[in-house]
């Protein structure tokens, strides 16, 4: 299979290149930084371009594949916010553009989970209704519905991702946690009671590629595991001897989901846990 990626350097991207040229695929990786993919430069299968997701060239290249995957996107409501017109170009418009190029290639898309209705310690599942409220959840929302009215489309809808990445995040929670605990920085906790749900960076690759050439329900959430801030912190303490987050502060985070991220569907994981996820964490802050 000839496989399409947009944002082919970044946190999912990198993992996902890797995932598929090891399954044997010809990957054309697409990213303004393409650095994360040093590594591959040697298959003969990975074709890498420098460009932008709105540009020409990417449309131009649609005909030569048989399966696409856009992940470039402004990620996070505070980075949309601070740059709307850019998100709105690279989250909505760009994977308009695509949509519109692609025929009835068969697209595999991911977004966030943050357009359910927060309810403390309550389950959301596909059925619920789905708001999305911030600018980020917005256009990614409109991408998604784009893509599915069209046909040969998955979305999936992902819960709090984590783990090691060719091309690291930090401002990931699980991250900025470990990351906090293991170089011994004070962190108070915040808004420990909320519940989140977790899923490990490998299980979301091998979900968009198992559904690349698999019919699957969409859209779909994708999470393995769900649990309290607090609880969470104390996992952390748990591993990090000797450290212990600062007394909880109510109110302070801006991410106010609250719920449990079920689904339908059958789940399709690898499954890497929130514990081993946080010794893999705490061996790649330990580098620093």
């Amino acid at each position: 299979m000839r496989v399409l990626i947009t944002g082919a350097g970044g946190y999912i991207g990198s993992l996902l290149t890797w995932h598929l040229l090891s399954k044997d695929h010809d990957v054309t990786a697409v990213d303004t930084t393409l650095a994360a993919l040093a590594p591959f430069v040697g298959d003969v299968r990975l074709t890498l371009i420098h460009a932008d997701a709105n540009s020409e060239e990417l449309l131009r290249l649609v005909p030569e594949h048989d399966a696409i995957v856009p992940l470039a996107a402004i990620v996070g409501a505070k980075a949309c916010e601070e740059q709307p017109e850019l998100a709105e170009k690279t989250n909505l418009e760009a994977v308009t553009r695509l949509n519109e190029a692609r025929g009835d290639r068969r697209v595999v898309f991911v977004t966030t989970d943050s357009g359910y209705r927060s309810d403390p310690g309550g389950r959301v599942d596909e059925d619920s209704p789905f708001e999305p409220v911030s600018l980020y959840a917005r256009t990614k929302h409109a991408a998604e519905q784009a893509l599915l009215a069209q046909g040969n489309a998955t979305s999936f809808r992902l819960g709090s991702v984590y783990g090691v990445s060719y091309r690291m995040r930090h401002d990931l929670l699980l991250h900025f946690l470990v990351r906090h605990a293991v170089l011994g920085v004070p962190k108070p906790l915040t808004d420990a009671p909320i519940t989140r749900s977790f899923v490990h960076v490998n299980d979301v690759v091998a979900k968009i590629g198992y559904a690349l050439s698999s019919p699957y329900p969409t859209p779909s959430n994708v999470a393995a595991e769900s649990t309290t801030k607090r609880d969470l912190a104390t996992l952390i303490e748990n591993e990090v001897p000797g450290y212990k987050f600062l007394a909880d502060v109510e109110g302070a985070d801006s991410d106010k989901r609250d719920f449990v991220l079920g689904t339908k569907h059958y789940a399709y994981f690898k499954h890497v846990g929130l514990r081993a996820g946080i010794q893999e964490l705490i061996r790649y802050y330990d580098t620093y």
